[in-house]
C-alpha cells in the first residue's frame, strides 16, 4: 500500500535534453505489459527510456488499455528501459542498443510481478479521523474513506473545496493546474491529471494537500 501521496503547489519547469538528440531519430520500441503470475495486461502502465551512461531521461509514455505501449522517433545508442506499474515491483531492461541495422525493436511481452509486503507484526490503535488539518497541510485518510474505494486519487480530490476538474478534465489545485505529485516521497512519473487518474485509492494511506511546501521540496 502507498505510504503518502503528496500533491504540492509549485511550478514544475522542464528542461530540453539537447545532449541525446540526433539526427536520425527514427528508431521504434513496442512491447506489451502484463502480470507475470494471472498474464493479464497492465493497462497505463509507465515505460520510461533513459540513457545507459548517465541515466538521463530521454522519453516516456503510457501503455494503453491492451497494456501495450511504442516509443516512437528515437535517435540511434545505448538506452535502459524502466517499467513501472503501483502495486507491482520496478522493472529494468538493460543494453538497449539502438543501431542503424533496425528501425523497430519489439521488446515482446514485459513481465511485472506483484510487490510483496513483509509484515512483521500487528498493533490494535483508534481509527483514525477522515481528514487532519495541522499547520502546513491537509491530510486525507484515504483508507477511512470507503466511498471511493475502487476509485482513483482523482475521486479522492474532487470531494475537495480546494480542488476543482474543469470539463476537460484538466485538475485546478487553489486554481493552478500546475503541481508537483510525490509518491512516498519521490517524484511520480507521471504528473498531472494523468497521474491522479492513474493511482488507484485502494493503494492509497492518505494523501497530504501542501500548498506552502517549505525548502526541503526545493529539490522536488
Amino acid at each position: 500500500m502507498l505510504r503518502y501521496l503528496l500533491i504540492l503547489l509549485v511550478v514544475i519547469s522542464v528542461a530540453a535534453n539537447a545532449n541525446n538528440s540526433k539526427s536520425s531519430a527514427d528508431k521504434i520500441i513496442k512491447g506489451v505489459v502484463i502480470d507475470s503470475a494471472s498474464a493479464s495486461v497492465l493497462p497505463f502502465a509507465n515505460i520510461t527510456l533513459h540513457n545507459n551512461s548517465d541515466s538521463s531521461f530521454i522519453t516516456g509514455v503510457s501503455a494503453g488499455t491492451d497494456g501495450a505501449f511504442t516509443l516512437a522517433n528515437v535517435s540511434e545508442g545505448n538506452y535502459y528501459l524502466k517499467i513501472s506499474f503501483v502495486g507491482y515491483d520496478t522493472k529494468y531492461i538493460s543494453s538497449l542498443n539502438l543501431n542503424s541495422n533496425k528501425s523497430q525493436f519489439d521488446l515482446g511481452k514485459i513481465l511485472l510481478t506483484k510487490t510483496a509486503y513483509e509484515i512483521s507484526g500487528a498493533e490494535v490503535v483508534g481509527e483514525k479521523v477522515s481528514e487532519e488539518l495541522h499547520l502546513d497541510k491537509k491530510v486525507i485518510n484515504v483508507s477511512q474513506n470507503q466511498n471511493v474505494q475502487g476509485g482513483t486519487a482523482l475521486d479522492v480530490l474532487q470531494n475537495q473545496p480546494s480542488v476543482r476538474v474543469d470539463p476537460d478534465g484538466t485538475v485546478y489545485l487553489r486554481g493552478s493546474s500546475s503541481f508537483n505529485i510525490l509518491v512516498n516521497g519521490k517524484p511520480y512519473p507521471l504528473q498531472g491529471s494523468d497521474a491522479l487518474r492513474q493511482i488507484s485509492a485502494n493503494n492509497i494511506e492518505n494523501i497530504e494537500l501542501i500548498t506552502n511546501p517549505s525548502s526541503k521540496y526545493d529539490a522536488e
